[in-house]
């Protein structure tokens, strides 16, 4: 009665083990291949935005380089302004002209 009941323990701590040993086996299956799918989701989700946000940078430099481009001609049309106005203010008459005055050549006399 003795080694029977020994052996019957010996027997069931094995089949104890494999029996927890195959539930964590089924626990870790089910919980690797949910990560690996919230895993792939999320790595769609990433590449996407990734991707937008790229593409949104590598095209905003040719926006804003349009927009520099722009508002350097605004300032050097006012840069003019200002400089015809100044040279208005020290030459009046100047100031009607609508067209800015021909330069005149001086002809050279020849002297004998």
């Amino acid at each position: 009665m003795l080694n029977s009941t020994a052996r019957r323990e010996a027997v069931q701590a094995p089949e104890a083990a494999v029996a927890e040993h195959q539930a964590h086996r089924q626990r870790t299956t089910a919980a690797s291949d949910e990560l690996f799918d919230r895993r792939r989701r999320a790595a769609d989700e990433v590449i996407v935005r990734v991707e937008d946000y790229v593409n949104r940078f590598a095209h905003s430099p040719k926006r804003f380089d349009k927009s520099v481009k722009s508002d350097r001609v605004e300032v050097g049309r006012f840069d003019d302004r200002v400089h015809r106005r100044a040279r208005a203010r020290r030459n009046p008459a100047r100031e009607r002209s609508a067209a800015p005055a021909p330069t005149r050549r001086r002809r050279r006399t020849e002297a004998a």
